[in-house]
């Protein structure tokens, strides 16, 4: 076997190039998803206020929209993590403040998250469900104390959900999430 032969097969190192299209990219999603995770909750938050100002919410109000304002508090939550702690993690390249991609904050912060989204999935489900039933049997189990309890309980199995995917699907788990 020649020598030639031999440098055939061996594989070109990476170059510079491809590095700084990847920071260019990491940058530019970094700051589009800060951006529009801001703008989105700034949005949420008008949303919110005009709900409470408008006295739907009151007591004697209509309960439908009840877990409609639970939702929107899960998407605002959601919305903040994404744009105060993911956005800016991207943006920056950085791992803080854990000195690694895996460490204890950054797994609880990935948790949190993936907990909000399954969350907001049950909430739609829930929203949806209400609205349909709610011709039947709005005075037996749509009262405003129902729907809290709903809602609470929504998120508990949420952040229980929210333990699968990364301590038994192997595309998930902590060592390869970020």
């Amino acid at each position: 076997m020649s020598s030639s032969s031999a440098n055939l097969t061996t594989v070109a190192p990476a170059t510079n190039v491809l590095q700084s299209n990847n920071d260019v990219f990491k940058t530019v999603y970094g700051a589009f998803l800060s951006c529009f995770a801001f703008a989105s909750l700034l949005l949420t938050i008008i949303v919110i206020v005009a709900m409470f100002r408008s006295g739907q919410l009151k007591t004697k109000g209509a309960t439908i929209y009840v877990l409609a304002v639970w939702s929107l508090f899960n998407s605002a939550f959601e919305l903040s993590i994404l744009s105060f702690y993911v956005g800016p993690q991207i943006l920056a390249k950085t791992t803080y403040p854990d000195a690694k991609r895996n460490g204890p904050i950054n797994q609880q912060m990935a948790l949190i998250l993936q907990a909000s989204i399954i969350s907001a999935t049950i909430f739609q489900a829930a929203i949806g469900l209400n609205r349909f039933l709610a011709y039947g049997a709005n005075k037996i189990l749509f009262k405003r104390r129902t729907h809290n309890i709903v809602a609470i309980c929504i998120i508990m199995l949420s952040y229980g959900l929210s333990y699968i995917p990364f301590y038994v699907l192997p595309c998930c788990k902590y060592n390869n999430f970020f």
